[in-house]
């Protein structure tokens, strides 16, 4: 099973199927065929150098102040 995986993965074939998969997707959705935008979550977006002491990748999630109560 891996060799075809791998063979279709180096000669392109495995990305071809994706990419009309996807097409035909988003065709089924009521979308164009490909995406032109994408759409930034900045919670969720991965930092370049961690802050002093913290060692996670990401951002911290935070409350807005109209759902915290205060």
């Amino acid at each position: 099973m891996h060799y075809y995986y791998r063979r279709f993965r180096l000669d392109g074939s495995w990305q071809r199927v994706h990419d009309k998969l996807r097409e035909k997707a988003r065709r089924k959705a009521g979308k164009k065929p490909t995406p032109f935008a994408t759409i930034i979550d900045s919670q969720s977006v991965k930092t370049d150098a961690p802050k002093k002491g913290v060692l996670m990748g990401t951002t911290r999630a935070r409350k807005p102040l109209a759902a915290s109560g205060t």
